[in-house]
């Protein structure tokens, strides 16, 4: 049998863990953001590492399943992001400048 490439449930239970801290959404936001950076940082310097252990026809199915919907994601959460940026920085008398809006 082939070694699992990453356990599920540790992951189900790390958001669990997360989530459980009951943050208000500007600290969720925060604090996932550096969970991701941090993460896709390790991630960079462990990935030659994971293909080796893993084999390249499962590292392909990996890049091309999970990781491509992660990259969906995060290209989906991008100009919402930016778009909350701008009215952040707008006049609150602007009617683009509330978040949301």
């Amino acid at each position: 049998m082939s070694e699992k490439l990453y356990n599920r449930d540790n992951i189900d239970k790390a958001v669990a863990m997360f989530e459980e801290r009951e943050l208000d959404s500007a600290e969720a936001l925060l604090a996932s953001a550096r969970l991701f950076t941090q993460a896709l940082d390790r991630f960079k310097k462990e990935a030659p590492a994971f293909r080796a252990r893993v084999g390249e026809e499962r590292i392909r199915d990996f890049a091309m399943e999970e990781f491509n919907d992660l990259v969906y994601e995060i290209q989906d959460a991008v100009p919402v992001a930016v778009r909350i940026f701008n009215s952040l920085m707008r006049s609150p008398e602007d009617p683009k400048g509330t978040p949301g809006g």
